[in-house]
């Protein structure tokens, strides 16, 4: 459930300075307004390492890819850029722009990262300081990617989302002064106190109770799955925007954790249905017409007196009715990796004083005090393909590090576990699996 466009809530970000002099406007610019002399005091891979924006859309159209280490989608465009920026040269600079969102120095760590992989980024790169909102006051926006265009003269000639970035509009936008591109929709930020939040947004009635099911709703941005209590008698489920397959996950979260490895899909007409994965492996811009085919939303409002297991088991009925599928939980044999002791030590069981730290790319991890669960969770997303499960029979805390290369195996991460003695064996376990099967 990762690779989504990013809904930001509070979005405080922007540059550091602008050049010396220049009054910034309160309101945000318009299309066919000058840009100010903004200057960027950090742009990594630039001559100069820093540049007024004049000096960047001298004598060329510029487009701002504002981005962040979170949005999947924004990481995966990366490529693409480059090769537009291949092909129109010295005509055009696609510049990204990354906010450090969530701590100080996260882009220059990603940036790093991947030099030498095939998810480089080579193109300059502007970082936003954590905390600064002057791009945001200027070119308002609450999800990102967001495209800004720049034409020669520095006038703002649009504002879109990443889809609009090809080689139709970029020559568009150099030939024809009259060109224009629909500007990119704004997230809504809905109250708890709204009612139906879907049915308001798709302009229907608001009602006081039931559910609903809608095709994905561009205007809202996804979120993590939502249940609460609200005004002094209702409680609500709410999904937006979810491939089918999780929102059954999410539907049978409370009766089976972690079930992203143990959902078996049966029949072929299912597969109409594409579940995330599908969207990484997606070229030629194809990502919106994957997401208004492939994903919905969800919401359920119900009375207190209704326990959420219920409501979600309501939810279940709703999705097979909707969908045409028998789901339902099911014990089946599947391979998998176990986690076991090689010896009787508790060499991971060590006490150390702090708390559990993770890197931001999960590469590096330091469990203290965790139960052995941490651990395989961790292990589950380390390794994508096939199950880990938990045979070490240890009931204590654990007190593990583990450090892995950025192209690691999984020859390296049992090496990291046997300082531990603890190894990753293959093996065909008997486990419970969500089964979706058409009706």
């Amino acid at each position: 459930m990762k690779n989504i466009v990013i809904y930001l809530v509070l979005v405080t970000l922007s540059i550091t300075g602008v050049s010396k002099g220049q009054t910034l406007p309160i309101t945000p610019l318009k299309i066919g307004d000058k840009v100010p002399d903004i200057f960027f005091d950090q742009i990594i891979g630039y001559t100069r390492g820093n540049s007024h924006i004049s000096e960047l859309y001298k004598n060329r159209l510029l487009i701002l890819d504002f981005w962040f280490t979170g949005c999947s989608v924004c990481i995966i465009q990366f490529p693409y850029l480059t090769e537009l920026q291949k092909i129109f040269k010295k005509n055009v600079l696609i510049l990204p722009v990354g906010f450090d969102a969530f701590r100080t120095g996260s882009i220059i760590d990603f940036i790093e990262k991947r030099k030498g992989t095939g998810r480089a980024l080579s193109l300059p790169t502007v970082v936003i300081k954590k905390g600064d909102s002057l791009l945001n006051r200027l070119f308002p926006f609450s999800g990102l990617p967001v495209e800004v265009w720049i034409d020669s003269n520095g006038v703002l000639r649009a504002i879109t989302d990443h889809t609009c970035v090809n080689e139709k509009n970029i020559k568009g936008m150099l030939n024809d002064s009259t060109f224009r591109l629909p500007t990119a929709s704004y997230k809504r930020i809905l109250s708890n106190n709204d009612g139906f939040r879907l049915s308001s947004a798709a302009e229907e009635t608001d009602l006081l109770a039931g559910s609903i099911i809608t095709k994905s709703i561009d205007t809202l941005g996804s979120t993590i799955p939502f249940e609460t209590e609200f005004g002094s008698y209702r409680k609500r489920l709410l999904n937006i925007n979810y491939t089918m397959v999780d929102l059954y996950k999410c539907a049978y979260w409370r009766k089976e954790e972690e079930l992203d490895k143990r959902i078996l899909i049966e029949g072929d007409t299912i597969n109409f249905f594409h579940d995330w994965s599908y969207a990484n492996k997606i070229s030629d811009w194809k990502y919106k017409e994957f997401k208004e085919r492939n994903t919905f939303c969800y919401e359920q409002i119900f009375s207190s007196n209704i326990s959420f297991l219920a409501a979600e088991n309501k939810m279940i009925s709703d999705l097979d009715s909707f969908f045409s599928i028998d789901s339902y939980i099911e014990k089946r044999k599947m391979p998998c990796l176990k986690l076991v002791r090689i010896s009787s030590s508790r060499r991971f069981n060590i006490f150390e004083e702090g708390r559990s730290q993770y890197s931001e790319d999960q590469l590096e991890v330091t469990l203290r005090d965790e139960k052995v669960s941490a651990l395989i969770t961790h292990l589950n997303y380390l390794i994508p393909n096939i199950l880990v499960i938990d045979d070490t029979r240890f009931n204590g805390n654990i007190f593990i590090h583990v450090s892995l290369s950025k192209d690691y195996t999984l020859k390296e991460i049992r090496k990291s576990l046997k300082i531990y003695d603890l190894d990753l064996i293959e093996s065909v376990c008997d486990t419970n699996v969500l089964v979706l099967k058409r009706k």
